[in-house]
């Protein structure tokens, strides 16, 4: 018996695999040659020389130590080529026009030759300059031998996205290679024509983005297909569990608290049925921000007879309603805090199991009209852990006028706030609607915001209830008529943002803003109130 032979053929497909990519994986996956396509390198000397170079970032921004070899990089799946520009003319990676290189580079490459079967291809690529509220980044155009073709669209992070830090869980591809923040991803594509030969590969930029392809592999087994996607659909099954949901309850009120109760509790029955995780009003909910008239007699009599505590039916009922449907609600009403003193604008943040976490008053009354002059502002800014379905969460609250206060949200940032809530009742234009997005750069923190709808209200609301994510990207703009709108932040991302950016509390000097806790004011800032009297901030 020859023991050398059997021992050989037993250690074979081991010695295969220690050597990376062996013959094993050289039978599963081959690589598309693009060495005769690509039009840039990987690193770039000077910066805006428009030469390129990498993206014509300069030494700072370009890829200086990817590997020039056969790497599974960090999914360990796919094996990709990568090309040694130093062998191939200075070209290492192929790169399309968009946003700021609109005439560096081409719109369309030329078509790739690929002249074999695959059942699956992967795509290891990254973007760059992606524009806001876009979906298509790149498409790639597959062309058959028989005359057919297929069309790969790759949508911002789904399957792919900005190279700066992109989320860690798309739902159709994986960050496989990075640099300094800057990453490359692999996506899938699995053909539906698995026994047509595949002629050409196509690569197309959408404008929406400068699209960068580093390399193109084959395989004919579903094996590495499956496996890489079973990877990232149990990441992304991890990461979805850390998603909070809002519903923002832009709603059409009436001065009638019994139509509003009912307006609101099916508004939030809508909203569980679309797995909300919290229900967000717009301010004065309860009375629908109604307006008396002050100059008449007895109106400040009338006013706190609209008042309600705590303990009322309205605030009992969605208390009760947030414990039925498991589903935190933030319920806004004109508050009576006793004691003969003017009501309070206030809203109370109810977790899932109907408790109260916080009530907070509006510190910011617009004292130049009557109606919040008649009320008597709050006394702090809270930042409680509100438990939801994604765990804990630290929710603040401001309302309407306290966001043109950047104190407002940098005290809720101070007290831990990772989300702010804020219900409104005004007109939105372009720059009051930009603050809840300063608010969340400037802070790094997520801005909620409901307001009522236009529909009914055509002279004092509008609309465009927002979310804006810790970055300020934005999540959700609505659109002015009435509805439950949705938009959803991933409290994972959030935390990680939080631990890198340069905004927050990263790099303040609070020692040296002394000055903001002076109360003085200069003459040409001095005001009256809405009933012409002087306005006394420290009475407020």
């Amino acid at each position: 018996m020859n023991y050398k032979k059997i021992l050989l053929k037993l250690l074979t497909p081991i010695l295969l695999l220690n050597v990376g990519i062996g013959k094993v994986q050289a039978q599963q996956f081959s690589h598309i040659d693009l060495s005769n396509y690509v039009n840039q390198s990987f690193y770039d000397d000077l910066p805006n020389d428009g030469k390129g170079g990498w993206a014509d970032f300069g030494k700072y921004g370009c890829f200086h130590n990817i590997p020039l070899k056969v790497s599974t990089f960090k999914d360990g799946v796919v094996p990709f080529k990568i090309i040694d520009p130093e062998k191939n003319n200075g070209k290492s990676a192929l790169f399309l026009s968009g946003p700021n290189r609109e005439t560096m580079f081409p719109k369309v490459s030329e078509k790739i030759k690929v002249k074999a079967k695959y059942k699956s291809l992967f795509f290891l690529h990254t973007s760059m300059y992606v524009t806001e509220n876009t979906k298509e980044l790149v498409k790639y155009k597959i062309g058959y031998t028989d005359g057919t073709e297929e069309l790969f669209v790759c949508n911002k992070d789904e399957e792919i996205a900005d190279w700066w830090e992109p989320s860690e869980v798309m739902p159709k591809a994986k960050r496989t290679y990075v640099e300094d923040h800057k990453w490359l991803i692999n996506t899938p594509w699995k053909n539906p024509h698995p026994k047509k030969k595949i002629d050409w590969i196509q690569m197309q930029s959408t404008g929406n983005a400068i699209p960068i392809l580093i390399a193109i592999t084959g395989s004919n087994s579903s094996k590495p297909y499956n496996k890489l996607t079973s990877s990232i659909d149990s990441k992304y099954n991890e990461y979805v569990q850390s998603n909070i949901k809002f519903a923002l309850l832009q709603i059409r009120s009436q001065p009638n608290v019994k139509w509003n109760l009912e307006k609101g509790t099916e508004y939030c029955r809508e909203a569980a049925k679309n797995n909300a995780d919290i229900a967000l009003f717009p301010e004065l909910y309860n009375i629908g921000y109604s307006s008396i008239d002050f100059e008449q007699p007895g109106a400040l009599k009338k006013w706190k007879g609209m008042a309600i505590t705590q303990d009322s039916d309205f605030v009992k009922h969605f208390k009760n309603l947030a414990k039925e449907l498991n589903m935190a609600i933030v319920i806004t009403y004109l508050e009576d805090i006793g004691d003969n003193k003017l009501p309070r604008n206030s809203a109370s943040l109810i977790d899932r199991h109907g408790e109260i976490i916080f009530t907070y008053a509006k510190i910011h009354t617009t004292d130049f009209s009557h109606l919040e002059n008649s009320t008597t502002p709050g006394d702090d800014f809270y930042v409680k852990e509100l438990d939801t379905k994604a765990g804990p969460v630290k929710i603040g609250m401001m309302i309407c006028y306290d966001r043109e206060f950047p104190e407002s949200a940098r005290s809720l940032m101070l007290k831990g706030a990772e989300v702010i809530l804020t219900p409104n009742a005004c007109v939105l234009e372009d720059l009051r609607l930009s603050q809840f997005k300063v608010r969340a750069m400037e802070n790094a923190v997520a801005t909620v915001m409901t307001n009522y709808s236009l529909e009914g209200h055509e002279k004092d609301y509008n609309g465009h209830s927002c979310i804006y994510d810790a970055d300020a990207s934005t999540v959700l703009v609505s659109a002015s008529k009435e509805g439950v709108y949705y938009g959803s932040v991933n409290i994972q991302d959030i935390r990680k943002y939080r631990k890198n950016t340069i905004w927050g509390n990263s790099f303040r000097r609070p020692h040296k803003y002394q000055i903001l806790e002076s109360s003085d004011v200069e003459e040409v800032f001095k005001r009256k109130d809405s009933y012409g009297k002087e306005f006394k901030r420290l009475e407020r």
